[in-house]
């Protein structure tokens, strides 16, 4: 009986979806929690914002995405989490491009 193990590239892929989450919760709480008031920021989220890692990171991190699962589905060779890992990667640039447009949108 052969047993379903994770490989490597599929903890990859847990990885990556977990990085993508992460940066969605920090778009979101720039969006709901960074403000600009009288010239400053008011938090850590619009200083981080106002440096422009977190939105660069945000844009690295959906094109990682869709490549890391995009190999995921071709390399999957039978491996069903791997497969299904890999199209939820890729779906999840989707939430994300909403969360990081919703943070640009609450800067304005």
């Amino acid at each position: 009986m052969q047993t379903n193990k994770l490989n490597k590239y599929t903890k990859y892929l847990m990885v990556i979806l977990i990085l993508q989450v992460l940066l969605m919760f920090l778009n979101l709480a720039f969006a709901l929690w960074g403000e600009y008031m009288h010239g400053y920021s008011s938090n850590i989220w619009a200083i981080i914002w106002n440096k422009g890692l977190i939105g660069l990171w945000t844009l690295l991190a959906g094109l990682v995405t869709v490549v890391s699962g995009i190999t995921g589905i071709v390399i999957h060779k039978g491996n069903k989490i791997q497969c299904v890992l890999s199209v939820v990667t890729i779906a999840s640039i989707i939430p994300g491009l909403i969360c990081f447009i919703f943070a640009i949108g609450s800067k304005f």
